[in-house]
């Protein structure tokens, strides 16, 4: 505990982590046996085993209502067949959360990732790793009892190394503003509307592109609360600078969680978005589900599940890219997690996954299954 002269009393915690994973894949590229860039790369194996080491430090911070979350972690992943995927990741989040008076509330966040991409969405066998950085911004001003105001920046910025453009690069910036009626109890809903102006750098695709976003925005219920309901629903259209093509819908985001008895919780989610598809220098539209469930067996053991599906829809690409317009595709998760407290500062975590896809574009079919064991240290 800090006291500091004329402030709140603070409090402010470090705690240092470490994770060991080993998994088993068997088929680490999502292709079927036999496929081309199998051939192409002189090796038909599609299995490996995969370890991971990590050690991580997490800080959380209370300055009176002003709130600090961090995490910064590091990765060192060991392929045993095929060593040339060897490589390095890391983590740095910042989150800030602050409040001024009653009237003003908001935070900032800072996001960077270094992650190797899947290779299912990659058309490759070769390692590409990803650096994202994401900076938010966002403030609420209440105008009144039962009104508030909202309004928030987004940058985005995404080195995709692809082969034959290892500088490839997507920038994307959005601007939000949203007005919401605080209603009695735990009610909320409003209008929000956005812009999203975007950039494919020295991709198969150099171009820029905008998407302007109008959504009913909603909750129901706090944090502890038995149920929690959110989301937005509303309308979407992407146009590409300097031509006709454009891409639109019906897009949003509904999220449930609810306390079923003192042991089980569910969660259930669907969502429609307009993303972009970095292999193809265009747009993917994906509608997605999932339903998960958590359950408690005792003080120190819990059973995690979960079953997701995601329809991908593929619109037009990069005039190089005949392929992959008009592809379809459809996947499906299974995901079955336990996870042991076996001391207070040290957890095991055995788990497996089943992932398949079907689509309409030859040689993209495919299933796998994934089991691991992960131990976890966090030292408090």
């Amino acid at each position: 505990m800090l006291a500091w002269p004329g402030a709140a009393r603070a409090e402010l915690k470090a705690v240092p982590q470490a994770y060991i994973d080993y998994e088993y894949s068997t088929n680490i590229f999502g292709v079927p046996a036999g496929d081309p860039v199998l051939v192409q790369q002189g090796d038909l194996q599609r299995a490996d085993t995969i370890g991971t080491y990590q050690i991580a430090l997490g800080v959380n911070g209370n300055w009176g209502r002003q709130k600090l979350t961090a995490l910064f972690d590091g990765r060192d992943i060991h392929y045993s067949h095929y060593s040339r995927l060897n490589h390095k990741e890391y983590l740095g989040h910042v989150d800030f959360t602050w409040a001024l008076g009653d009237l003003f509330e908001g935070n900032f966040d800072v996001r960077r990732d270094k992650r190797q991409a899947l290779f299912m969405n990659r058309e490759s066998t070769a390692l590409e790793v990803d650096t994202t950085q994401d900076e938010t911004a966002n403030v609420n001003f209440k105008v009144t009892n039962n009104f508030r105001l909202e309004a928030g920046v987004v940058m985005h910025k995404s080195k995709t190394p692809l082969q034959g453009f290892e500088d490839s690069e997507v920038d994307e910036n959005t601007e939000r503003v949203a007005l919401r009626r605080l209603g009695t109890g735990n009610l909320s809903y409003g209008l929000e509307v956005s812009r999203l102006n975007g950039e494919f750098k020295e991709s198969v695709n150099p171009s820029k592109y905008n998407q302007n976003n109008a959504l009913f925005v909603f909750g129901y219920g706090t944090q502890g609360a038995v149920s929690i309901l959110n989301g937005s629903i509303g309308y979407s259209k992407r146009t590409y600078d300097g031509s006709d093509l454009t891409t639109s819908g019906v897009t949003g985001t509904i999220g449930l969680t609810r306390q079923v008895s003192a042991k089980t919780s569910i969660k259930m989610e669907v969502k429609r978005q307009i993303n972009i598809f970095v292999v193809g220098g265009g747009t993917e539209t994906d509608s997605s589900a999932s339903v998960g469930a958590a359950w408690a067996a005792t003080g120190l053991i819990t059973v995690n599940g979960e079953v997701s599906y995601t329809h991908a829809s593929f619109g037009q690409q990069s005039s190089t890219d005949t392929f992959d317009n008009g592809r379809v595709d459809s996947y499906g998760n299974v995901n079955l997690a336990l996870n042991y407290q076996v001391l207070r500062w040290l957890a095991i975590r055995p788990y497996g996954r089943y992932n398949s896809r079907s689509s309409n574009r030859i040689n993209f079919s495919f299933n796998g299954t994934i089991v691991g064991i992960e131990l976890s240290g966090k030292f408090e």
